[in-house]
């Protein structure tokens, strides 16, 4: 239950006539155009940055080129490099082999001797120039060719 003194001021507002007086008023909440200044003012900071972000998170169209000159740059070093060990790997095998050759020199002429002039270097019959010790035991040469054991066997 109210009080009386609660009561009693009631009733002083109301009146003579009998209706309750008006509230009091709310006091006043921001306004509308301050609402939309605030919005200007954030449009006119965010606008200006969300752009400044958009342009550096593209690049500049220097970075590829660069970067492309970069590679190919590179790609010319390797192809220099690798001509360059080309050419020594094809010295040192030339050097290699005209020792090899002067080292092989004196037993390719001494087999050069062992074939009779004019017969082009061929052994001709291989059964005709067996040592003595081999033909009269009757035993035939090793082979690895099974076709010319099987021929001579024929033979």
């Amino acid at each position: 239950m109210a009080k009386r003194s609660v009561k009693r001021a009631r009733q002083r507002e109301e009146g003579a006539n009998g209706r309750r007086a008006a509230p009091a008023a709310a006091p006043p909440g921001p306004s509308r155009r301050q609402f939309w200044l605030g919005m200007l003012v954030a449009a006119a900071v965010l606008i200006p940055l969300g752009v400044v972000a958009i342009v550096l998170a593209s690049g500049d169209d220097e970075a590829p080129a660069s970067a492309t000159d970069d590679v190919q740059t590179e790609a010319e070093r390797l192809r220099r490099q690798t001509q360059v060990r080309d050419r020594e790997q094809v010295q040192e095998l030339t050097d290699r082999m005209r020792r090899a050759a002067e080292d092989l020199q004196p037993v390719l002429s001494g087999m050069a001797a062992t074939f009779p002039p004019g017969r082009d270097n061929q052994l001709g019959d291989v059964d005709r120039k067996r040592p003595a010790h081999l033909a009269s035991s009757g035993s035939r040469p090793v082979t690895s060719n099974p076709a010319a054991s099987a021929a001579r066997a024929s033979a």
